[in-house]
């Protein structure tokens, strides 16, 4: 038989050894021996702030100011551009001048080529045929077309006329119904215009005959009889009227 003041004393260590060894902990003491765990507001945003700093630079994130900085050479302003152009434009200018002078002169060099050779041949018909007696023709015309005709029968006829020591016609077949056409500038300060016509063939009947008609630009019309062989040239002297003031 325990009075009662006696049991409370005996029963009342044992409850409190036992609420010992099962760690009760006051309110104050919880958050003085757990600070780490329970952070404030203002010290996460410290704590997060550096590692999100990192992160950005890993990423290698930059400003406006150093882009520009940093890539200079890809940026062209409008004048650079304007300059690049007209270098361009020249250097085609260029180009096509020296394209269009090298045809210039491969077309002179081809011409005179030409000359030489028509020269060559000229002076072989002059020198080595003889020609006959000049028919004279008189205008008051600064020039005249020529129309050479083959002679009443086609027969294959070919010829050249040399005018002034030029060649005008080169081997060129004589036709009864389309002519060999050409002008003629009279040349007021000479004393007659010479042309020659040379027979490059006989034809099958010999010998190689043609006939001239010369329209002068009054519209005067006269009418020649040619004739020519491998030995002998046609010629006629073209002479011109000089009115009297």
């Amino acid at each position: 038989i325990i009075k009662k003041d006696t049991v409370v004393k005996v029963i009342a260590k044992p409850i409190i050894d036992s609420i010992k060894t099962k760690s009760v902990i006051k309110r104050d003491t919880i958050v003085k021996t757990s600070p780490k765990t329970i952070i404030k507001k203002d010290t996460v945003v410290k704590v997060i702030a550096k590692p999100i700093i990192d992160s950005v630079k890993t990423k290698s994130v930059i400003k406006k100011d150093t882009l520009v900085k940093a890539t200079p050479k890809p940026i062209i302003n409008k004048d650079s551009i304007a300059k690049q152009q007209l270098v361009l434009k020249k250097i085609k200018e260029t180009q096509i001048e020296d394209s269009i002078t090298r045809k210039e002169i491969l077309a002179a060099l081809e011409e005179l080529s030409k000359l030489k050779r028509e020269q060559e041949r000229i002076v072989e018909y002059l020198t080595k045929r003889i020609n006959k007696k000049p028919i004279e023709i008189y205008t008051n015309a600064d020039s005249v077309t020529v129309e050479l005709y083959d002679s009443g029968i086609h027969d294959n006829d070919s010829v050249s006329v040399i005018y002034n020591s030029h060649l005008v016609v080169d081997k060129q077949e004589l036709q009864v119904n389309k002519p060999i056409k050409f002008n003629l500038k009279l040349d007021k300060n000479k004393k007659y215009n010479e042309l020659v016509l040379v027979a490059e063939n006989l034809g099958t009947l010999p010998p190689n005959t043609a006939v001239m008609i010369i329209t002068d630009q009054f519209n005067k019309r006269q009418e020649v009889f040619l004739t020519a062989d491998l030995s002998h040239n046609e010629v006629v002297y073209f002479i011109k009227i000089i009115n009297p003031k």
